[in-house]
């Protein structure tokens, strides 16, 4: 099982290699690239504009590409060569959120590998800014098809990273996905309200543009778009952050927030757990807290230790 490896090295030398075969080893290049198939640290990549697809091994060496049938044809020889297996034991699959990279997950990527022995840990990278969040949560069924005998599926998501999750709900309500057996969904920072921070700034062209249609999905689109959403199906917590005194001051977002999505935008009916800590939007997945408590959620449905002291909404 590859959760024995050290997911932060793999995708840190994944992020070194990258300019292997002429891909660029620049950051803003991953923004290109949708993980579409995966089998212990080999990695399938399409390229948003679905002329190219990549096979990447567990050291992030582009070893072979081609069209999308091609390279799931030499990942199924190189399984069979290498001896690679599905997982079949339990399996975290970890989102990033808007305009962000896989590597930004890990620092709880890496504690959730150190601190729950037997779990394969895995980063599901999309190219978040070139599509509409439905084709998001295609690629992200297609990609768990090689995690279709896991014994248990969580799912960790930041921000936008959450909403494809629930988009790809709503697709197995739709009976468009066959899901394994699952165990919980840890959401962070999560804009389950919309988020008016992009209502606010969707004049801005150049912004709009950049961040694609999931920026006008989150915004001015929200009233229809959240129709797409499903209520996850299995239990689900979510972590918000507050800032403090950030509400008398912000221009773009009223209330409590963590300067990018408010307290209010992040609830959801139906959730097992909430907590608030004083923890800014980007960094949610840095803090050691937030860490330890999804760590205790995934395993118990709770946030914090039964037993523990009540939560401080200021903690980080």
């Amino acid at each position: 099982m590859t959760g024995a490896s050290d997911v932060g090295r793999v995708l840190e030398e994944q992020q070194r290699n990258a300019s292997a075969l002429g891909q660029p080893a620049r950051v803003p290049g991953i923004y290109r690239w949708t993980d579409c198939g995966y089998m212990a640290g080999w990695r399938m990549q399409l390229h948003y504009r679905r002329v190219d697809c990549r096979l990447l091994d567990p050291r992030g060496r582009v070893v072979f590409r081609g069209n999308e049938a091609d390279c799931r044809h030499q990942l199924k020889l190189t399984a069979q060569r290498e001896g690679l297996s599905l997982p079949t034991g339990r399996l975290i699959v970890i989102l990033h959120g808007l305009a962000r990279n896989a590597w930004t997950m890990l620092p709880v990527a890496r504690y959730l590998q150190r601190n729950w022995p037997g779990t394969e840990v895995v980063v599901f990278q999309y190219a978040s800014t070139s599509a509409p969040v439905v084709e998001h949560a295609r690629r992200l069924i297609e990609f768990l098809q090689y995690a279709a005998d896991c014994s248990e599926l969580h799912f960790i998501g930041h921000s936008l990273g959450n909403i494809v999750v629930r988009r790809a709900f709503r697709l197995a309500e739709e009976g468009l996905w066959q899901m394994p057996p699952l165990g919980r969904f840890v959401m962070l920072g999560p804009p389950n309200q919309g988020a008016q921070i992009a209502v606010r700034l969707h004049g801005l062209v150049p912004l709009a543009w950049f961040n694609g249609a999931p920026f006008a999905q989150l915004g001015r689109d929200w009233t229809t778009f959240q129709t797409e959403l499903a209520i996850p199906s299995c239990p689900f917590g979510i972590v918000a952050g507050n800032i403090p005194w950030l509400d008398r001051i912000h221009p773009l977002v009223h209330g409590r927030s963590d300067v990018i999505v408010s307290v209010e935008e992040t609830r959801l009916s139906g959730a097992a757990d909430f907590m608030e800590v004083s923890v800014p939007h980007t960094w949610l997945m840095n803090s050691r807290r937030v860490q330890a408590a999804t760590l205790n959620f995934l395993k118990t449905g709770r946030f914090e230790p039964a037993g523990s002291a009540p939560r401080s909404s200021t903690a980080s």
